[in-house]
């Protein structure tokens, strides 16, 4: 009986443990994003909670392992990854899942990968990863097929992959018709954008709504925004608003910022900065780059709120960490002025020129030129070594804040 009451429990943890890494493991979207940002699709990382059990625990796991099926060992395997994430278990979860990938189980196949672009009981290594990603992906794994298409769409220097339009088309295209949310909203914004493929909103719009219906949270906001503005299908105020509030219960900070420009320039909605301060501060505060940069304006211009130098720089910076190029350039301008920081012409200059490199273009540049020609070669020279740092730093703050 005790064992019976174990295997059942063990079930049920491997069927949770899976769905809710499938359904949470997304990127951030957008009509105007980076599609597929792959560090978005492992954007959670591989712990457990860290519980202690007792060594006969262990044993019984293992031993039905031995005797079961290769889903049974992969749940064990599982199960050690997250409900006991700790080193040794790591190793144990790792051995369980090898056992069940040479036994044929594909979404056992991933994880291994998963482990390897974690460093969770290995060292972390993005072509071990992706050579499991591949096998997983080849043996019809969709999360799997969803991150190799993610990789070749933007090409991955950690995982050493190449862009490569007609493979990311292949793998997106499979995990889509595979039913993953994922595949279906990066799917979307390439047909949305003309990104890889013929612009095809009518595609985008479909691919939105699939997605959608599954609960991927920016596939709600994306379909929200099309009803809005009629594109790809009627105009239709009503169902706008159901997706963008749907979007928003599930957690989309870009929703929200959506929704707070709505009411900071009265479209659809009567202009209300109160209320885009609410939506802006929600969105921020959900970790959003949008929400942070226009939060980070209103503090700047006094719109809605007590007007604070020191709380648009606060903003600014969580954002122009996330790589927001108007957040980059407007960070860049209170250093120059010496509002709400201290001013540092170095970092001002550093800040504009990546702004301008990340897409902020003509008023970035002619900032980074203003400030080039007063500091003198040297300091610039030094303002493009920090760009360089900031371009592939881990921690952007940290690199940012050095040495002042």
């Amino acid at each position: 009986m005790a064992v019976r009451l174990l295997i059942s429990y063990f079930y049920i943890v491997g069927a949770m443990v899976f769905l809710v890494f499938s359904i949470a493991a997304h990127a951030d979207g957008g009509l105007g994003a980076k599609l597929g940002n792959p560090t978005g699709l492992v954007k959670e990382e591989v712990v457990g909670n860290g519980s202690s059990v007792q060594p006969w625990l262990i044993d019984a796991l293992e031993k039905s392992a031995e005797h079961g099926t290769s889903i049974k060992k992969r749940e064990v395997g599982l199960f050690f990854l997250y409900d006991l994430s700790e080193p040794e278990n790591f190793v144990r979860a790792m051995k369980w899942l090898t056992v069940a990938s040479n036994e044929g189980d594909a979404t056992a196949s991933y994880y291994i990968g998963l482990m390897y672009w974690e460093g969770k009981g290995v060292a972390k290594n993005g072509t071990e990863a992706v050579k499991w990603y591949l096998l997983a992906a080849k043996r019809g794994e969709s999360m799997a097929q969803a991150m190799l298409g993610s990789l070749y769409l933007n090409g991955d220097k950690f995982s050493r992959t190449d862009v490569d339009g007609k493979e990311a088309l292949y793998w997106l295209s499979l995990a889509s018709e595979n039913k993953n949310a994922i595949a279906q909203r990066v799917l979307g914004d390439m047909y949305a954008q003309g990104v890889g493929v013929d612009r095809d909103i009518n595609k985008a719009f479909s691919l939105y709504k699939q997605a959608a219906m599954q609960g991927d949270e920016d596939a709600e906001m994306q379909l929200g925004m099309l009803y809005l503005k009629g594109i790809g299908t009627e105009k239709d105020a009503v169902l706008a608003m159901k997706w963008l509030n749907k979007a928003v219960d599930d957690g989309s900070g870009r929703a929200m910022c959506f929704i707070g420009n709505r009411y900071m320039y009265g479209d659809i909605v009567s202009k209300d900065f109160e209320k885009a301060i609410y939506w802006f501060e929600r969105s921020a505060k959900a970790g959003d780059a949008c929400g942070q940069d226009n939060l980070g304006e209103m503090y700047n211009a006094g719109t809605g709120v007590k007007q604070s130098d020191v709380d648009a720089v606060k903003w600014y910076r969580l954002s122009a960490a996330q790589g927001t190029a108007d957040a980059q350039y407007n960070l860049g301008r209170k250093f120059e002025e010496g509002k709400g920081v201290a001013q540092d012409l170095l970092r001002a200059a550093a800040l504009f020129r990546l702004a301008a490199n990340s897409g902020q273009v003509d008023d970035a540049e002619e900032a980074w030129k203003r400030v080039a020609s007063v500091i003198g070669s040297d300091k610039e020279r030094a303002a493009l070594e920090l760009v360089k740092k900031l371009s592939v730093a881990e921690d952007f703050l940290a690199v940012l804040d050095s040495d002042r």
